[in-house]
């Protein structure tokens, strides 16, 4: 995993701002074969701008994209049973390009 924070200057009461990227990769020195089915190397690669003490207030929001170049893969795979017998198996993917915003407010304690 290979990731990058920017934090931009801002005035105090305007709260901090930052960007965030990272880039995952998952390899091996070959395509590892699981129970007869091919899981890929693969690289996914998100980002994110959060805006932390947004004028001085307990409120936190974040911007944030995940698999941004929507890359298809697979996370995990399984054969059910042995291939003489049913001869089938199951593959969980990975998820889609996500696009999201959270918000946050801070209470108590906190919320200084």
């Amino acid at each position: 995993t290979l990731s990058a924070r920017y934090k931009m200057p801002l005035t105090d009461s305007r709260g901090d701002l930052s960007i965030r990227t990272n880039w995952s990769w998952k390899a091996t020195s070959q395509d590892r074969v699981v129970t007869q089915t091919a899981i890929s190397t693969y690289g996914l690669l998100g980002a994110s701008a959060d805006w932390n003490g947004v004028y001085s207030l307990p409120v936190d929001v974040s911007l944030f994209g995940t698999n941004l170049l929507n890359k298809t893969y697979v996370f995990s795979s399984m054969l059910q049973f042995e291939p003489s017998t049913f001869g089938f198996g199951t593959q969980v993917y990975g998820e889609p390009r996500m696009y999201g915003l959270r918000v946050r407010y801070r209470f108590g304690a906190d919320g200084k």
